[in-house]
């Protein structure tokens, strides 16, 4: 169990809806990142196979394509795997205007966004993206959970999912909150996710 205390109280936990660093600092506790960090700052895949690059074909020759092969991975004991769905699921929550989210960035820099099947997800750009690891895919929201929300309310504004997603343990006061990590549900620097590739 892991209590985290901070002295303001977060307004949300989803990446989509917050500016605050108290709540930032905390996203990949509860948050499916498709990649993160080594101690040395260089990216490892999460939810995805390998991180893309001209040499294995995930970056086109001109910079403006990239594709990425999604492992078969849930961000959660009880979740289904994540499938491309969810990464356009996202994007679209992101750039859709009846969301008020945070910032549509770097989303608006994408021209189009395809899933040709579950396991893919093929992003492409109007000029090359210099800084896909740093800025993409931190935080890919349950097409599954927020789908029917957004169909029902025509917005995720009011989603009860925003108060405390649900690989996250309820938050115990304002300014604290607990979670409770094993091997299903922490994606730790040696393993990973439970994944199979």
């Amino acid at each position: 169990m892991a209590t985290l205390i901070w002295t303001q109280e977060f307004d949300t936990p989803q990446p989509i809806y917050t500016n605050m660093w108290f709540t930032a600092v905390t996203f990949q506790m509860w948050s499916c990142y498709a990649w993160d960090f080594d101690e040395k700052s260089v990216p490892h895949p999460v939810l995805i196979t390998e991180m893309p690059t001209m040499e294995n074909g995930g970056i086109s020759a001109d910079g403006t394509v990239i594709t990425l092969k999604l492992r078969t991975t849930s961000c959660g004991p009880t979740a289904p795997p994540i499938t491309s769905a969810d990464f356009l699921f996202t994007h679209e929550m992101i750039m859709s205007p009846q969301n008020a989210v945070s910032t549509t960035s770097p989303n608006d820099q994408l021209a189009n966004l395809e899933a040709p099947d579950e396991r893919t997800v093929v992003m492409t750009f109007q000029r090359a993206l210099r800084r896909l690891a740093g800025t993409f895919w931190k935080g890919i929201l349950p097409f599954h959970i927020l789908q029917p929300v957004f169909e029902a309310d025509g917005t995720l504004d009011n989603a009860e999912w925003n108060g405390n997603p649900p690989s996250a343990a309820a938050r115990s006061s304002s300014t604290s909150g607990n979670r409770a990590v094993t091997p299903a549900s922490w994606p730790t620097r040696t393993t990973g996710w439970a994944a199979q590739d």
